[in-house]
């Protein structure tokens, strides 16, 4: 069901359900899993259908440092959340982002293994759609660690914002309730139990409503859920998870950038790893993975991909404008330029048709040099944080405020990674990779100017202990009881990979661990 906060009462009673905070990927993701397993669920939803103004400006972060353009660009506030600008990437953790020595994670790989294909269903994935195919050639494969690389494969899903059925699944569901227009401005708790009792709401039109709630989940998106914990109870007090010293703390981006252009000598040993194959329901692309060592106990890592300027598309593309600007005055001049266009489109289409018919796979005909495009992880810095800033929103909640910078490290991986993917692609006979300058000269400034890859975390870790970090394995804020965070707000550190997936599996797990003490506490009464 899916109703506005308008239509309800100013305090709205508990039930046994849980409530969770925000309708985005996570969010939702937690609300059907919870439903398979029997528990009803809330999720309120401080926008509406669709963002309006107020929106958009409830959604205005302060930076100090550094500029972070994607803390408004990668952000929206509207049912769906992040659904609606999500481009349907699923990725796992590589299994070193958690069980590397260096890793502060507190659970293991193997842990997420059930989650992550639960998340990746109920995302709208295909079955066996995160089992990568076999590469052409395999032996490349085979190759690559030698240059302490490795093959990695991401999936994209043919419709991200899911399917009608899901929403009317959602519309109609006796588990699941949507509430539009809530923005959660403050946590109740009891505090002589040190317990949740549930979030005070407050709408467009300036009530405040009480929903009632042993369970909340926070899930709201790295800096909306951040910006929840850092506000004051609604009697101004500070909350007792205040005091942790990681909270805000470790924000962290994925930065991306070009960092070779490839003078290519065997096109088709290129297409053999980069191009993508189609499967049912998605499609894969490969991208070279790897590790760098920055320090006796620290390390980064990140991926290297294919940029390929102009392909098929440019020649079709030229063939629909010209004949969108044909007219009986200049059609005849035209006309030779659209048969030009239209043979070297045709000469494309047949051994890209075979490929993809026999192969499955996307081809690709480059216009000029191809380049390679890495994403590399950002280091947690501690001083890397959100914090409240002394401006409110429309609605009356303190906005949040940015300390943001990149260092050397992450130039540093973008250059090891740049270097060791060039030496392979001279080794497997591909090209010549050519290196800009300032990546080779000047690590940290290039790092400083590379893309931001609109993947906010941190700022409510994980850890095994108050000490370290904001929740506990089971995502339970430390020494609050019934209250949880869950998204990539809780990475420590945060990979290569797009969070959407992982972030979701964290979710299902946190799920099936509310179930089960659902069922656990009911075998208890009975």
């Amino acid at each position: 069901m899916i109703c506005d906060v308008a239509t309800l009462p100013d305090e709205v009673p508990g039930t046994a359900g849980v409530l969770i905070i925000g309708s985005g990927p996570v969010g939702l993701v937690i609300a059907r899993h919870l439903a398979e397993l029997g528990v009803a669920a809330t999720v309120l939803e401080a926008g509406g259908e669709l963002p309006s103004a107020v929106d958009r400006d409830c959604l205005h972060i302060e930076c100090s440092d550094q500029i972070l353009t994607g803390a408004q660009l990668g952000r929206t506030r509207q049912l769906g959340g992040g659904l609606n600008l999500w481009g349907g990437q699923l990725a796992r953790f590589h299994a070193a982002t958690l069980d590397a020595p260096s890793s502060t994670w507190p659970l293991a790989a193997s842990e997420l293994d059930g989650p992550f294909d639960i998340a990746a269903r109920l995302l709208g994935a295909p079955p066996r759609a995160l089992t990568p195919p076999p590469l052409a050639l395999a032996t490349m494969r085979a190759e690559l660690a030698r240059f302490e690389l490795e093959a990695v494969a991401t999936s994209w899903l043919s419709a991200p914002k899911w399917r009608r059925a899901v929403w009317a699944e959602l519309r109609h569901s006796a588990r699941i309730r949507i509430v539009l227009g809530a923005a959660v401005s403050a946590l109740a708790l009891d505090p002589a139990r040190g317990e949740v009792r549930g979030v005070v709401v407050r709408t467009r039109e300036g009530r405040r409503i009480s929903f009632a709630g042993r369970t909340v989940i926070i899930a709201a998106g790295t800096i909306e859920s951040v910006r929840l914990l850092l506000q004051p109870a609604a009697d101004g007090r500070p909350q007792p998870w205040h005091d942790l010293p990681w909270l805000g703390r470790g924000f962290s981006e994925h930065l991306e950038a070009m960092v070779a252009r490839i003078h290519v000598t065997s096109p088709s040993r290129l297409a053999d790893f980069f191009d993508p194959v189609v499967g049912p329901g998605s499609k894969q692309t490969w991208k070279l993975f790897g590790r760098v060592a920055l320090g006796e106990e620290e390390d980064g890592c990140g991926v290297v991909m294919l940029s390929a300027p102009g392909n098929l598309r440019h020649s079709l593309a030229e063939v629909r404008l010209l004949l969108r600007t044909l007219s009986p005055r200049d059609g005849l001049a035209s006309l030779p330029r659209l048969f030009e266009a239209a043979a070297s489109s045709l000469r494309e289409v047949g051994p890209l048709a075979f490929r993809y018919v026999r192969h499955r796979r996307i081809g690709s005909y480059f216009r000029g040099s191809p380049s390679l495009r890495a994403s590399v992880e950002q280091t947690a810095r501690f001083d890397n944080r959100l914090e409240l800033a002394a401006s409110c929103d429309p609605l009356g909640i303190r906005r949040a405020r940015l300390h943001w910078h990149t260092g050397r490290e992450e130039g540093m991986v973008f250059q090891a990674l740049a270097r060791r993917a060039a030496r392979w692609l001279e080794a497997e006979g591909i090209g010549r990779a050519e290196l800009p300058a300032r990546l080779l000269e000047d690590p940290k400034g290039f790092a400083q100017s590379a893309d931001e890859g609109l993947h906010p975390a941190g700022g409510a870790r994980m850890s095994l202990s108050a000490r370290d970090g904001v929740v506990d394995r089971d995502l339970q804020v430390h020494g609050v009881s019934g209250l949880y965070v869950c998204g990539a707000s809780v990475f420590p550190r945060m990979g290569y990979a797009n969070p959407t997936l992982p972030a979701a599996a964290l979710g299902v797990r946190l799920a099936q661990k509310l179930a089960q003490r659902a069922t656990d506490a009911e075998r208890s009464a009975a």
